[in-house]
């Protein structure tokens, strides 16, 4: 597959000469002469910020300019403000040495010759650029075009199971065990563990990745799915395109059940993507670098699965769907289950055919539509070396690829009643086919008598059985050999092909082995015996994850609780549960990435990674620890010119930090009426985060254009702006005169109340290196917008101001807690928080527990004025370490995770327990809710009632409510060993009441409970909501309302701030609203 190993030389070409800037081409000349289609454009010595503006030329590239000119900076940044476009175009400065990005990020590199170019080494250029990138530089007014050549040790991914033949083995030398972070992508969360996966399939070809997932809400599985195919750049992560797919599959599909051939409708091949959009739709093909549709294939409709090889498509494609079920055929029979949630049933396929077209002209080539396929089984079309394969309930059946004529036929019995996911592995390599099935003899139980017949039962019944890998010489049909294998966890039976060799083995169970025999593949000769898994790394699970694995030519990469790197050379695994694939999906490991598509769970939660990443392993280049240390403190224009007045050290009625406290209590000091009058609004172009206001100030972040605001909190009129190089994802904290915030580029700053200038900022991230996340650039180490100050450790002369930087304590080095004096921005104190082996390098297997394991992730940081919170974990004002025995309130998904992902939720307590039935039991345990704020003794939210694990998600066996509970109450430690399925729950609380929308925002003060949000899920992020949106004041001594008053749109998550007699908030179309109470 590594047909690119010598598409480009690095090869100098001259291009448009000139001697002036403004004559040598628009940015949109400069992209088309570099031919990059799209991704990540840095412009070195981007000046004012004009021509790196036009560098994108569409929505398909992120871009960033650079310069040694921190005043230039300042005005390229006004440029891109002024367009409407800052956040995917941004400036930072740099030092002209060390471009600051991850390793095989950027697409375009334009270098200007007003930069000392002898400063970048070549090397350093070559780091940066991803494979087949381009760099640009300008000499004597002419350019020079270089092309980084697509490296020889990574390889593409361009079918489900990696190419035609199904061996799901990529030659790719670089996959490694994850280390570092190369891009992220949302959704944050997937839908619902409980039914079909958010991802159906994902491939890459020429540099890009597509896949098709589900973008419906979060918020609640039951509402429409929303699938698209979506186009990343496979370097940066950089979105390309998307195209809705529809109608799909139903995403309230059984548990683990398939259907089977789901990720066979994908496919890419160079610059072309094949693909159906949707049930009963033909085969597509679409420009891989813009999506343009480039011909739809006649007599296509009802494509089930696509294999491109030489030029041709080879499709199965099935008779006209039945309505009663659009995936099969024809419903049979339907059964309970105890799960609650769904029925499962039995359904029998529609009849299938083989169809092969020319993918350029569409064709057709030859097909075959006998009784010999109708009965296909899924999966095993097959095509290597002149020949095609598939298997079908009787026989496999080898066909000339060419014509379609039949070379040979063997028996092959198989089981004709089948769970939806359970076929036979078909895999072809090196003139050996090997067919991979349980028994004919142990047939599902779908209730049907005629043992015939072809029944498939749409169920995750985990009845797993033994069986048979055959081997058959791939030119006379011979059987050559057999060995045992065994089905995967509700997946069929994985089979690699690894140099010559046969790996395969028995692991969907926490107790079988794994891969203990390895075979030759022409003689079925054990030629490698292995340890099993469990005298390797602590397994934790009771199951293997519900998908098939993959494997490169170093590691067969299973899923058994993260993932883990089995290394074919070696007797030697390497574990890391902090990672996982998506249900029924799992990973991709190619272009010497792991793509870890996003999943639902909630096993590892205190450590495990959320979202769609792109990890990167080996050792990249990083700072000496000298290097890192030079340029952390930088002092602004306002440093050491701060006067300060009796208003500023005002505390008692300001909103000066986010939740109002240190503590995020959500609670005001003092009491607001319930009688309310809209007083201002104030319109910001969103997405905006919450407010804070002291001092007669309100303080507003646009989150994604990386702005500060400041306005005045009487009238909202504008006070000043501040704009850095990442997201601020929170509102600042005020204090004394000085507004302190983080930023995703990895910094802290301190700004003067009074005018916005600069007093200091500081580096919390250990160096300057940038990665793609959620669209923009941002550092390996972000950090939270609001940063906590306090009065820190003891002796401290200045308040002290706390701030972590990172993804999780088990990439990129870890999570990072910097302590500065809030005055002078020194540092006081600085750990690095990891738990990796600091002499391995490795995950440590000793601290797994079951479906628990170690771990600390970054989140705005809160203090009950003894020591430090961040989610679960607890620190002394140093930085170190304490027992985790403090109860406080958190959310094991950070304070700011607005998706309402159903496994998650604000708590008082400890720590969040993990697996299929944690989430409930801490929630049944600890007082919990969507929504949570509290006081010295009560606590008031929004959650469920019971904390069912059990079809809570889509609203069975669990009801919400708006509630009191007295804090006095909660249990002073959670049982342990506690069963799988959480008992009904322990909270006891003062009144409860059932309400008629869902509370996005929450605030106390005095006797007044405030909440807002809309009446349907799907309103939660709408500009034109279609249900009713809600503020209601009620009583906390019962719940009783007090007041109403409908709004325009919800607001956003978390977002309301008391101060001065006024209730503030922001909103999701953008807007910051102001309440005045009655006099």
């Amino acid at each position: 597959m590594n047909r690119h190993k010598c598409f480009y030389l690095g090869v100098l070409i001259l291009l448009c000469a000139s001697t002036a800037h403004s004559q040598s081409g628009s940015g949109k000349e400069i992209v088309l002469s570099a031919q990059v289609k799209g991704g990540l454009v840095v412009h070195v010595g981007c000046g004012d910020g004009k021509l790196t503006a036009e560098l994108r030329i569409n929505d398909r590239y992120l871009v960033q300019g650079l310069d040694t000119d921190t005043a230039n900076v300042k005005k390229a940044r006004q440029h891109f403000r002024s367009l409407g476009i800052y956040g995917e175009v941004t400036a930072a400065a740099f030092d002209a040495k060390r471009l600051p990005y991850a390793e095989n990020l950027v697409n375009l590199l334009v270098i200007e010759d007003s930069v000392p170019v002898a400063g970048i080494a070549a090397d350093e250029i070559m780091r940066v650029l991803a494979p087949r990138g381009v760099v640009l530089t300008k000499k004597d007014g002419k350019w020079q075009k270089q092309v980084k050549p697509w490296p020889g040790d990574i390889d593409e991914w361009t079918h489900f199971l990696h190419g035609p033949d199904n061996n799901a083995v990529a030659e790719d030398t670089r996959v490694q065990p994850p280390r570092y972070t190369q891009w992220v992508s949302g959704p944050r969360w997937g839908r619902s563990h409980d039914h079909l996966s958010g991802v159906s399939a994902a491939v890459s070809a020429s540099g890009r990745l597509f896949y098709i997932i589900d973008e419906g809400s979060i918020a609640s599985v039951k509402a429409p799915s929303h699938w698209m195919l979506v186009a990343r750049d496979a370097f940066s992560g950089v979105l390309l395109w998307k195209k809705e797919v529809s109608p799909w599959e139903d995403q309230l599909r059984p548990f683990r059940s398939g259907p089977a051939e789901l990720p066979r409708r994908l496919v890419a091949v160079g610059e072309r993507v094949y693909v159906t959009l949707g049930y009963d739709k033909p085969v597509t093909a679409l420009d891989a670098a813009t999506g343009e549709v480039l011909h739809t294939y006649e007599g296509t409709d009802n494509a089930h699965e696509i294999v491109a090889h030489d030029g041709l498509l080879y499709l199965v494609i099935s008779a006209p769907l039945k309505e009663d079920s659009p995936t099969t055929g024809k419903v049979l029979r339907r059964f309970p289950v105890w799960r609650g949630s769904y029925l499962e049933y039995v359904t029998k396929y529609m009849p299938r055919h083989i169809r092969v077209v020319d993918a350029e002209s569409g064709k057709l080539a030859w097909k075959k539509d006998d009784s010999e396929v109708a009965n296909i089984l899924p999966l095993t079309l097959i095509v290597n070396d002149g020949q095609i394969f598939f298997q079908n309930t009787d026989q496999l059946v080898a066909l000339k690829a060419q014509s379609g004529d039949v070379l040979w036929r063997a028996d092959r019995p198989a089981v004709r009643h089948r769970y939806a996911w359970l076929t036979p592995t078909l895999v072809v390599k090196d003139g050996v086919v090997l067919s991979a099935d349980r028994s004919p003899d142990t047939p599902v139980d779908t209730g049907g008598q005629d043992k015939t017949q072809l029944e498939w039962r749409v169920s995750s019944n985990h009845i797993l059985e033994p069986g048979e890998i055959m081997a058959f010489s791939a030119k006379t049909g011979e059987k050559l050999w057999t060995a045992p294998s065994h089905e995967g966890f509700n997946a069929p039976v994985d089979v690699f092909v690894v140099d010559g060799k046969v790996w395969s083995g028995i692991l969907a169970w926490g107790k079988q082995p794994g891969i203990t025999n390895v075979y030759d593949l022409h003689t079925g000769e054990v030629v490698a015996t292995r340890s099993p898994d469990q005298e390797r790394y602590t397994l934790g699970f009771g199951h293997t994850r519900c998908y098939r694995h993959k494997a490169t030519s170093k590691y067969v990469i299973h899923g058994r609780a993260g993932v883990e790197f089995v290394d074919v050379g070696a007797d030697r695994v390497t574990a890391d549960h902090w990672v996982r694939g998506a249900c029924q999906y799992g990973i991709l490991p190619c272009n010497g990435l792991v793509y870890a598509p996003t999943h639902p769970c909630a096993c590892y939660i205190t450590a495990k990674l959320s979202g769609f990443n792109a990890l990167a392993g080996g050792e990249q280049t990083v700072l000496t620890p000298e290097s890192q240390i030079q340029n952390r403190l930088e002092k602004g224009d306002a440093y050491g010119r701060l006067k300060t007045d009796d208003s500023q050290l005002k505390t008692v009625g300001q909103w000066a930090t986010y939740r109002g406290d240190n503590s995020r209590s959500g609670a005001a000091g003092f009491s607001l009426s319930p009688k309310l009058h809209p007083k201002w609004e104030k319109a910001l172009p969103g997405p905006l985060t919450a407010v804070v206001c002291a001092a007669g100030r309100l303080y507003v972040a646009q989150s994604q254009a990386h702005t500060v605001h400041a306005l005045n909190a009487e009238d909202g009129s504008p006070l000043w702006s501040y704009t850095v190089a990442g997201r601020v994802d929170s509102p600042p904290t005020i204090h004394a005169g000085q507004v302190y915030f983080g930023s995703a580029d990895g910094w802290m700053y301190c700004l003067r109340a009074e005018d916005g200038a600069l007093v200091w900022r500081f580096r919390v991230a250990p160096e300057s290196r940038q990665v793609v996340s959620y669209g923009q650039l941002e550092s390996a180490w972000p950090v939270h917008g609001n940063v906590l100050v306090c009065d820190g450790p003891k002796g401290s002369v200045h308040p002290v101001a706390y701030a972590a930087a990172g993804r999780t304590s088990y990439v990129d080095g870890g999570v990072y807690l910097c302590a500065v004096d809030a005055v002078t921005g020194e540092l006081i104190t600085r750990r690095r928080i990891s738990h990796r082996d600091p002499e391995t390098g490795l995950e440590p297997q000793d601290t797994i527990r079951g479906v628990i394991m170690p771990g600390a992730m970054p989140d705005v940081l809160a203090t009950d004025g003894s020591s430090i919170f961040m989610r679960h974990q607890r620190f002394d004002f140093n930085g170190e370490s304490l027992e985790q025995d403090v109860d406080h309130l958190f959310c094991s998904a950070g304070y700011l995770d607005d998706t309402w992902w159903h496994r998650t939720y604000l708590q008082i307590g400890r720590e969040m327990r993990g697996g299929y039935g944690g989430w409930g039991a801490s929630g049944n345990q600890r007082i919990s809710g969507k929504a949570l704020v509290r006081n010295e003794s009560r606590a008031f939210g929004f959650g469920r009632k019971d904390y069912m694990i059990t079809g809570s998600h889509v609203g069975l066996q669990s009801e919400f409510h708006l509630f009191a509970a007295d804090t006095e109450l909660i249990r002073p430690k959670q049982q342990k060993n506690a069963g799988r399925r959480p008992s009904k729950t322990q909270v006891r609380y003062l009144w409860s009441k059932a309400i008629g929308f869902y509370p996005r925002a929450m605030l106390l003060a005095g006797d007044t409970l405030f909440l807002a949000g809309p009446v349907d899920v799907l309103d939660f992020t709408s500009k034109k909501p279609t249900s009713e949106v809600w503020l209601w004041a009620v009583s906390t001594k019962d719940g009783a309302r007090k007041a109403a008053y409908e709004l325009k749109t919800a607001p956003v998550y978390d977002s309301f701030a008391a101060y001065d007699g006024k209730l503030y908030f922001t909103t999701v179309d953008g807007r910051i609203v102001c309440y005045q109470q009655d006099t």
